[in-house]
C-alpha cells in the first residue's frame, strides 16, 4: 500500500495531462497561434513534450504498479503473459501500457522528425488515448462501496474526466501558450492573453461542471450523513479535498474576471465595485497592464491554479488507494434519505449553473471576432 499509493497518483497525474492538455492545444492553443500569424512549429515540439512526457511516465507507472503488485513479476515469456492476461486486471494492464508506450514512442518520433504526423490526426489521437488509459484506470480502481460496479466506473469516470480536462487544460495553457504569446508582437500581447482566456473558458466551465456533479453522486454512498465528515477520516480528507476544489474553482473565476478586466481597453471598462475589488487583488492594478505584464500574470495565476488542483487529486488518490472503504460497511450503504436528498439536489443544482455558464461562455466565443 505505501508503495502502490504514490505510484497511482503518479499514473493519475500523467493522465490527466494526457486527457485536457491535447483538447486544449488543439481549440485554444493553435487556433491562437494561427489568429495572432505565429508559426505552428512554435507550438508543435511543446505539444510533442507535452504528450510524450506524461504517455511514457504513465507507462513506467503502471509497469511499476504491476511490479509491485504481483509475485510473478514482468510476464517476459508467453507462459507469463497468458497468466496475467488471465488475472483480473491483466487485460487492464496491458491496454494502458500499450497505449502509453505507443503514444510516448509517437512523440518520439515527431519531436526528432522522422515521420509528419497530421496535426488533427495527432492531437485526437493523443486524447482518445488519454480517454482509454483513464477508462482502464478506472475499470481498476473504482468504489466497491457502489452497489452496481458499472454505476461505479461510469461515476469515477465522469468526476475524473472532468477534472482531467480541466487541470490537463491549464497544464497546457502555462506550457504551450506561454511561447506563443512571447512570439506575438508586445502592443498585441493583452489582446491574445484575452482571446486564450476566452477561449479556455468553455472547456474549464464543463470539466468543473462535470467533475462537481459526478463527485457529489459519488459522496450519496459515501456519506451516510454530515457527522461521517467530522467522525472519520475519509470525511476529513474529503471535505479538504472539497475545500481545495472550491478554490480552485474560485481562483479560477476571479482571474477570469481579474485579468479580462485588465486586458480590456479603458474606454470600455466599467467601474463597477466589484472592479474596484478586483484592482486591489495581486496582480490586479493597471500599472502592469502592458503585453509583458499581462502574460506574467496569465502565467502565475494559471500556475498557482494548477498547483491546488495536484494538492486535489493527490488527496483523491488518498481517498481511493489509501482510505477507501470496503463493500458491505453498514454506515456508508446506508445513507440516510434526507442527507441523500440534499446531495442529490446539490449535483442538480450544480448540474443547472454549469451548463448555463457553458452555454454564456460559448456565446462569447462565438461572438469574438478575428482580429483585422
Amino acid at each position: 500500500m505505501e508503495l502502490t499509493a504514490p505510484l497511482r497518483g503518479t499514473l493519475l497525474l500523467a493522465v490527466v495531462v494526457l486527457v485536457g492538455g491535447p483538447p486544449t492545444a488543439e481549440l485554444v492553443v493553435y487556433p491562437l497561434a494561427d489568429a495572432e500569424d505565429v508559426r505552428a512549429t512554435v507550438v508543435d515540439r511543446m505539444v510533442l513534450l507535452l504528450v510524450g512526457v506524461p504517455a511514457l511516465t504513465a507507462f513506467a507507472a503502471a509497469t511499476a504498479l504491476l511490479l509491485a503488485t504481483s509475485t510473478g513479476g514482468l510476464p517476459l515469456s508467453v507462459t507469463g503473459g497468458r497468466a496475467l492476461l488471465a488475472t483480473e486486471w491483466g487485460p487492464v494492464w496491458v491496454a494502458q501500457t500499450a497505449v502509453t508506450l505507443g503514444l510516448g514512442l509517437v512523440a518520439v518520433v515527431g519531436i526528432l522528425g522522422l515521420v509528419v504526423v497530421p496535426r488533427r490526426w495527432w492531437l485526437r489521437g493523443a486524447t482518445a488515448g488519454g480517454v482509454l488509459v483513464l477508462l482502464a484506470v478506472c475499470v481498476s480502481g473504482y468504489s466497491t462501496v457502489v452497489p452496481d460496479a458499472r454505476v461505479a466506473i461510469a461515476l469515477k469516470f465522469g468526476h475524473m474526466a472532468g477534472a482531467a480536462v480541466w487541470t490537463g487544460g491549464l497544464v497546457a495553457l502555462t506550457t504551450v501558450c506561454p511561447p506563443v504569446l512571447r512570439a506575438v508582437d508586445e502592443d498585441a500581447r493583452r489582446r491574445a492573453v484575452a482571446r486564450a482566456i476566452r477561449s479556455f473558458s468553455p472547456i474549464a466551465v464543463g470539466g468543473v461542471t462535470l467533475a462537481s456533479v459526478a463527485g457529489l453522486l459519488i459522496a450519496v454512498w459515501h456519506l451516510p450523513g454530515p457527522t461521517t465528515v467530522r467522525t472519520s477520516a475519509y470525511g476529513v480528507v474529503l471535505a479538504v479535498k472539497v475545500a481545495f476544489a472550491l478554490a480552485a474553482a474560485g481562483l479560477g473565476g476571479v482571474n477570469r474576471l481579474l485579468l479580462l478586466s485588465r486586458l480590456q481597453p479603458a474606454a470600455c471598462r466599467r467601474r463597477t465595485a466589484g472592479r474596484r475589488l478586483l484592482s486591489r487583488l495581486p496582480h490586479g492594478g493597471a500599472a502592469n497592464a502592458t503585453g509583458r505584464g499581462a502574460t506574467q500574470s496569465f502565467v502565475w495565476a494559471i500556475r498557482v491554479e494548477v498547483l491546488v488542483l495536484v494538492a486535489v487529486m493527490l488527496l483523491s488518490v488518498i481517498l481511493t488507494a489509501v482510505l477507501s472503504v470496503p463493500a458491505g460497511t453498514g454506515q456508508l450503504n446506508a445513507t440516510g434519505s434526507e442527507f441523500r436528498s440534499v446531495l442529490l439536489v446539490g449535483a442538480m443544482a450544480v448540474a443547472a449553473v454549469g451548463f448555463t455558464t457553458f452555454g454564456y461562455e460559448v456565446t462569447e466565443v462565438r461572438r469574438e471576432r478575428p482580429p483585422t
